[in-house]
């Protein structure tokens, strides 16, 4: 489990630290106070021998496809070397990317070299997914059994009971193959599908493809009406009782009140593994305040003045 982080020169972060994460983190915050710069630090740390691509990752998520190149990575553009530490598994490590007045412009170098156990990790952005993301997240459902699938199934009935099965069709002239929904009248591709569906497709893959490593979640209640967001909140504590630690971002209280609900409410009384944490950004310096599963509940009313 990933226990802190300390930032230096990240976006908006000129330095700070989170500490206390938990099995179930919620990062909550107003605009801009480096919630979303948390999670692609956490992305950076952990990405297994993937610090380029876990770097593109980072710069493309929020950064005009005309600007690629431009200084997005680091505070008012000034050369600088980000410096992201953090604890996994009573293992510390430390990676630093140096970078110029045009991004990076050396390899990104870790401390120490080896000895550091990766988990796998993925990052579910706002952005839009593709047809790959879909078709990519359930081909790793599909290697792991029919079971998986049929878990898969399940779930997204319970929000869309037209979907009666998932299946991986091969496009005309077998030049690729798509995942697709069947539906009484016919089937139709994933990727066709709204928003709010496409974003528990893949939340539900993650979940299902990550034992023992970490799912980053930005806004995860984002396109759902608020009958999912109630299943989303009960994925997310299963996932965390098969041993996935799940770190998210929201501006909903209401997303808030269901995860701690379902934590509530699972046999293995989860709230205690369920933190909150109030993060602010003041000239640069990063500050984020921890409250625990069973406290956040005494006290929402703070948690829902940051929130409104």
């Amino acid at each position: 489990m990933l226990q802190w982080l300390d930032i230096a020169n990240l976006r908006g972060v000129v330095h700070g630290a989170i500490q206390g994460l938990s099995p179930l983190s919620i990062l909550t915050g107003r605009n801009g106070c480096g919630k979303s710069t948390i999670l692609d630090a956490a992305l950076l740390l952990l990405a297994e021998n993937g610090d380029l691509g876990a770097l593109s990752r980072v710069i493309g998520r929020r950064t005009p496809r005309s600007d690629i190149g431009k200084p997005y990575l680091i505070p008012f553009g000034r050369p600088a070397t980000i410096k992201i530490e953090g604890e996994f598994a009573a293992s510390q490590q430390t990676l630093e990317i140096v970078c110029g007045a045009r991004g990076p412009t050396e390899t990104p170098r870790r401390k120490p070299a080896g000895g550091w156990s990766f988990p796998g990790v993925a990052l579910l952005g706002i952005d839009r997914e593709d047809a790959n993301d879909l078709d990519k997240a359930f081909a790793a459902v599909a290697d792991q059994g029919a079971s998986a699938v049929l878990r898969l199934e399940e779930l997204i009935q319970h929000a869309f009971p037209e979907v009666t099965r998932i299946l991986t069709r091969v496009s005309e002239g077998a030049q690729r193959t798509y995942v697709s929904f069947v539906v009484p009248d016919g089937s139709f591709p994933a990727h066709l599908a709204g928003d709010g569906v496409q974003r528990l497709f893949l939340t539900a893959c993650a979940a299902a493809t990550l034992p023992a490593g970490v799912l980053l979640m930005e806004e995860p209640e984002c396109y759902q009406h608020p009958a999912n967001m109630t299943l989303l909140a009960k994925v997310l504590v299963d996932a965390v009782r098969s041993g996935t630690q799940v770190i998210l971002t929201t501006h909903s209280i209401e997303f808030v009140d269901r995860i701690l609900s379902a934590s509530s409410n699972n046999a293995k009384r989860l709230l205690e593994q369920v933190t909150v944490h109030l993060v602010g950004l003041h000239a640069g310096q990063l500050s984020a305040r921890t409250i625990q599963g069973g406290d956040a509940i005494e006290a929402r009313k703070t948690v829902e003045l940051e929130l409104r």
